[in-house]
């Protein structure tokens, strides 16, 4: 018998930049993009994926939606799942569940 899926939010194909680090340590920033999002977490794709459980925080920058203006958003997530088989080559992809966020001019990002 197939597992029910646990998708209860639809999940969009947003192409978009965004930037990570450690939420609980101090160390390097990383680059990567996402490959879909939803209200819940993202498929993020990089040169470095944290370990499964680890907190990081995702700095995503949200385009213009009808009515809307782009935001930067801070985004505080877990890492749920690791792929290490990416087409892309040297790449790696990860799964992320947001646990919650702020707008990015709201707090001070240690660089």
């Amino acid at each position: 018998m197939e597992e029910p899926s646990r998708r209860f939010l639809p999940r969009f194909n947003l192409h978009l930049p965004l930037r990570f680090r450690s939420a609980n340590k101090s160390g390097p920033e990383w680059t990567g993009h996402s490959t879909n999002i939803s209200m819940h977490g993202a498929h993020v794709v990089a040169d470095f994926a944290p370990p499964v459980g680890e907190l990081v925080r995702i700095l995503i920058e949200i385009p213009e939606v009808i009515g809307m203006r782009s935001a930067e958003y801070c985004f505080t997530a877990k890492i749920i799942h690791l792929e290490t088989d990416r087409p892309e080559s040297g790449k790696v992809g990860f799964g992320v569940k947001f646990l919650y966020y702020v707008f990015a001019d709201e707090i001070e990002i240690k660089r």
